[in-house]
């Protein structure tokens, strides 16, 4: 989505908000600001994996979007700190719902794939792709669903990005 869309007024709403949020680091930035104001060092070091370079984009897309406000102090070295506006507060209290879901899709997920499969490594078990005839595994069905992180987990796919429980 381009951020020519967060400033189109043909969109319906929801296409709106998420132009807003759109990319990787947004709504960690988002949650981790909804926790007080930082200083982008400390944002950076709680998101491994995060530039400077695309932290600084990013927040700089938010402080034009509303949603952070950053304060320079004028101490030498400068000191820049960042918080959320009242607009900003109001999205992440929209957001929470939407956080809830996100968590119960997830739970429905890990429930899904059930227990993991014997490894095929280990002496007493067969690989699963192989199942002995009459063997229960025949007319069990298969989960194509990947494992789901949890809250604190690494991210599956994504390097360095975690997940967050807001």
């Amino acid at each position: 989505m381009t951020r020519s869309r967060a400033q189109d007024l043909n969109v319906c709403g929801v296409t709106a908000a998420i132009a807003v949020i759109d990319g990787r680091w947004k709504t960690s930035l988002l949650w981790l600001l909804e926790s007080g104001p930082h200083r982008p060092g400390e944002l950076r070091r709680q998101l491994p994996g995060l530039t400077e370079k695309v932290l600084t984009q990013a927040l700089r897309e938010m402080e034009a979007d509303g949603l952070v406000h950053r304060e320079v102090h004028e101490v030498l070295p400068l000191k820049t700190v960042y918080s959320l506006t009242a607009f900003g507060r109001d999205l992440a209290e929209a957001l929470a719902p939407v956080s809830d879901w996100g968590h119960r899709r997830l739970e429905k997920l890990t429930v899904a794939e059930g227990p993991p499969a014997p490894s095929p490594t280990s002496p007493k078990t067969r690989p699963r792709d192989h199942p002995q005839p009459d063997s229960p595994a025949l007319d069990a069905p298969t989960s194509t669903h990947k494992k789901v992180a949890t809250a604190g987990e690494p991210w599956p796919g994504r390097p360095g990005g975690t997940v967050h429980q807001w």
